[in-house]
């Protein structure tokens, strides 16, 4: 599923073979400007925010086709969202917001997708401008990308959603370069961060979320990355 920010829609495609080819009955027209998307692991529900502070939900069938839920009502609302992400568990929604350094957390119905905000509810994140929310393959932790900031880490409890153990963590950066792509490969063995100004840093996740930086890192990039 692709949000197309100028023209307020969402459309949908098959994992292609060969091509993209867009599926029939996918294009959804949102009726406002898409800012974030993200879907459950097992491909039941999408999320999707708008910059106009609200989130909606759309049932997935068979053919790929949404369906509005909730009544046609938001599931949540906050000022400015930029990244929302479901964890590995289909559990778990985390949204960030340009707004405020926080995270939000939201525990989602299996059957109707509605959310409920955990009892943590709102975390408080360092000082910076939230980027992107990422969730580790092992659902063990959670890193917020925080521009100028750097990046927060935290050990996620899968049980309640509560995100425990804050640290911003090395390295800090400086002279404008910003933290803004998170990424991690399948093991869980080390993070990439998306770095402006410096390119990709390449950090192994040890006890706890800890991060060390490995040698040669970081590997000089032109480009800005953002995702």
């Amino acid at each position: 599923y692709v949000a197309n920010a100028s023209i307020g829609t969402i459309e949908g495609f098959p994992i292609p073979t060969a091509a993209f080819t867009s599926l029939t009955g996918t294009t959804t027209t949102l009726g406002a400007t898409p800012s974030a998307i993200a879907a459950t692991p097992k491909g039941t529900f999408l999320y999707v925010a708008t910059l106009q502070g609200s989130v909606v939900v759309y049932s997935i069938g068979t053919n790929g086709a949404l369906t509005l839920g909730n009544n046609g009502s938001a599931v949540t609302s906050t000022i400015n969202p930029t990244w929302i992400t479901v964890d590995p568990s289909g559990n778990w929604l985390f949204l960030v917001s340009s707004s405020s350094p926080q995270v939000l957390v939201f525990q989602i119905n299996s059957s109707t997708g509605v959310l409920t905000q955990s009892s943590q509810g709102t975390v408080a994140l360092s000082t910076g401008n939230p980027t992107q929310v990422f969730v580790t393959p092992n659902n063990q932790y959670v890193y917020i990308g925080l521009g100028a900031g750097g990046l927060d880490g935290f050990a996620l409890n899968t049980s309640t959603g509560a995100l425990t153990g804050k640290v911003n963590l090395a390295p800090r950066i400086s002279g404008g370069s910003s933290d803004n792509a998170i990424a991690a490969d399948n093991n869980s063995a080390y993070l990439f961060v998306g770095e402006a100004g410096s390119g990709i840093r390449v950090l192994t996740i040890g006890a706890g979320g800890a991060l060390n930086e490995v040698s040669g890192s970081p590997f000089t990039s032109q480009l800005g990355p953002r995702s």
